[in-house]
């Protein structure tokens, strides 16, 4: 994140998809999915502004022109590709979370739960809505040897919306948007 000052206020800006919420990528792809029916840019472009870094669309109209062009700049990342990072595992207020490793090993009730947050969701919102059936808590399993075997717990379908919003939050998009390349 950087620092940007509009105002003297400051605001946190993201410098690439690695600094994107889920909650932030969701109100991005929505804005985006909207362009066409804006009748200016610029607009656009400011409300786009004002997603990434928060501030008010009044305060944004305030810039000149050159610093219009330096905002543009900082937030051309925008149009890249979302670089996976791999990541497969989080530590989310102290609980392990680990990513379903096998797609064909999912229950058919968990199968079930997929194809009906896939059918409620649309571009904007299918990655958030999925993650809590595909990233779970961890859990360890003592074998009779001693050893520990660390592996994932079931899907918890009590506590889906909790653990999205949780999701929405603390994940980054750049660390998950793997998942979404299964569907």
């Amino acid at each position: 994140m950087i620092i940007i000052e509009i105002n003297n206020k400051e605001y946190n800006l993201p410098q690439g998809w690695n600094e994107v919420s889920i909650e932030m990528f969701e109100k991005i792809m929505k804005q985006a999915s909207i362009l066409s029916t804006y009748k200016s840019q610029v607009l656009y472009s400011l409300e786009m502004f004002s997603i990434l870094s928060g501030a008010s669309i009044d305060e944004l109209k305030e810039m000149n022109r050159e610093s219009f062009d330096k905002m543009g700049d900082l937030c051309d990342w925008v149009n890249d590709e979302i670089p996976p990072t791999g990541k497969s595992e989080w530590i989310i207020d102290g609980v392990e979370y680990q990513a379903v490793s096998n797609m064909n090993g999912l229950s058919m009730g968990d199968n079930i739960s997929l194809e009906l947050m896939i059918n409620e969701s649309d571009e904007a919102n299918i990655l958030g809505n999925i993650l809590p059936i595909l990233i779970r808590k961890t859990k360890k399993i003592t074998k009779e040897d001693g050893s520990i075997k660390t592996t994932i717990a079931e899907f918890d379908a009590d506590n889906y919306s909790d653990t999205r919003e949780l999701f929405k939050k603390n994940l980054n998009v750049a660390d998950v948007f793997q998942l979404k390349s299964f569907f």
